[in-house]
């Protein structure tokens, strides 16, 4: 049966977890509950499970972080996905680690702690202006980001 572990906190915990539950069944499935904040690169765990001999498949909610094309407030969520496969051989596994979103939070994070633009329009003030960041831009949230 499945089980809830808490993302931000247990994350490291689904990689073991997921592999024992397929071993032991063919499939593992797990679940996190009140993510509210970023899980980290999801690719990690994928990388981990798909080096066990096993296809990994990640899925993650995030708070509203995403405005949508003409809107002036966040309503969706960057919602990660990501899936590694194994490819044997002594080859590494095929990672896809991708945000549904224009930009990945994590990428605007790195843009601003090094005082970096990200391209026009991937972010928006708190007006709902297009923007790009830059060094004076304080915060940003996810693409298209708010500033806040």
């Amino acid at each position: 049966s499945p089980i809830t572990l808490k993302c931000e906190e247990y994350m490291h915990k689904v990689r073991p977890v997921a592999i024992e539950k397929a071993r032991a069944t063919n499939i593992g499935v797990v679940g996190t509950w009140n993510t509210s904040q970023s899980c980290g690169a999801l690719g990690f765990y994928a990388e981990k499970i798909a080096n066990a001999g096993m296809i990994g498949l990640l899925m993650v909610t995030s708070p509203e972080f995403v405005a949508p094309h003409g809107a002036k407030q966040p309503i969706l969520g960057t919602n990660p996905i990501t899936i590694g496969w194994p490819r044997g051989d002594g080859n590494p596994p095929i990672i896809m680690d991708m945000a549904t979103s224009e930009l990945a939070l994590g990428k605007v994070r790195e843009a601003m702690a090094r005082g970096d633009s990200v391209p026009d329009g991937a972010i928006i003030t708190s007006s709902g202006e297009a923007s790009t960041g830059g060094c004076g831009w304080g915060w940003a949230r996810s693409p298209r980001h708010t500033s806040w």
